[in-house]
């Protein structure tokens, strides 16, 4: 890729500032093999050789994107490539194709105005992109048309697979606390740890406790937390691997003399004196007995006459 004569003439007034943007989805990874490491070290190729040429290049800034989609520009280092722009901080933009910077049309033409309006070039290594004719702009869009094309059938397609999944009784996504997907039926089965700990410290907990914040707040207590399932399906949400020994921890574990081995009978509600209050002979007013007993204050809401 060369660089375009404009950007020449401007590197004779001052340095190139030059902004690598390099994005790609799980997917897409997988299935084209264009990796992160390889984005940026094809840029880190041609700004090394744009030195060797002598040509004045400044700061480069990198804007990686790792896991993200080109549906939208909900990304935050599209939103940090857009704020460096408008602040005048660089001068050049260069990217694998024209579909890491977006695969929606609409996304793509606002930031082709952007970029016009700061004067900022744009540039792609494996796709040629002019705006300067009739011809450049039908050919550009009909680039990030067919990119958004794609992207439109992968989600058909993602949507098909998971329907059939669904009439099947499939299980679709990571299981919850509590289960685990059978390997061969790829339906849901108990997993007998937790399964013991949703009874235990959920359901008996609740019925001795009376409140779900308490009972959230036991669990916490006790290092209870929604797994992240990895490929040993013992993660849990805290980053912390658990084996079936900690699962094991959780069934045996109480806090001080409350245990929940056995199903209790339902906790009385301790009465509670209501924060409104009507005064014996008071018509309509309302008396509010505030901050734990002290001097109430009456608020007469009827029979002024």
């Amino acid at each position: 890729m060369e660089l375009k004569k404009r950007m020449l003439q401007r590197a004779l007034i001052r340095p190139l500032q030059i902004g690598v943007y390099v994005r790609v989805s799980t997917k897409e990874q997988a299935t084209e093999g264009v990796s992160l490491e390889a984005q940026q070290a094809l840029a880190e190729r041609h700004v090394q050789r744009w030195r060797q040429e002598k040509v004045p290049i400044g700061a480069i800034t990198y804007y990686v994107e790792a896991g993200r989609s080109g549906k939208d520009f909900d990304r935050p280092e599209i939103k940090r490539l857009q704020a460096d722009i408008r602040a005048g901080r660089i001068d050049l933009i260069i990217a694998y194709k024209m579909d890491r910077i977006s695969r929606n049309t609409l996304d793509f033409r606002n930031f082709e105005t952007l970029i016009e309006k700061h004067e900022v070039d744009l540039q792609f290594f494996n796709d040629r992109y002019e705006t300067r004719t009739a011809s450049d702009f039908f050919v550009n869009h009909v680039m990030i048309g067919q990119a958004e094309f794609e992207l439109l059938q992968i989600g058909e397609r993602t949507r098909d697979g998971l329907n059939r999944n669904a009439t099947k009784g499939v299980w679709n996504g990571r299981p919850g606390f509590g289960y685990r997907k059978d390997e061969s039926s790829g339906k849901l089965v108990p997993h007998p740890d937790e399964a013991e700990v949703i009874r235990k410290h959920i359901f008996d907990a609740m019925e001795v406790l009376g409140s779900v914040g308490r009972v959230l707040q036991r669990l916490h207590r006790l290092g209870v937390r929604h797994p992240k399932y990895g490929p040993d399906q013992e993660k849990v949400g805290t980053g912390r691997s658990r084996s079936n020994k900690s699962a094991e921890s959780w069934r045996t574990r109480s806090t001080s003399a409350t245990s929940f081995g056995a199903r209790s009978a339902p906790r009385t509600p301790t009465p509670r004196s209501s924060p409104w209050s009507r005064p014996p002979g008071s018509g309509r007013s309302l008396t509010r007995t505030a901050n734990g007993g002290r001097a109430p204050a009456t608020l007469a809401v009827g029979n002024t006459h």
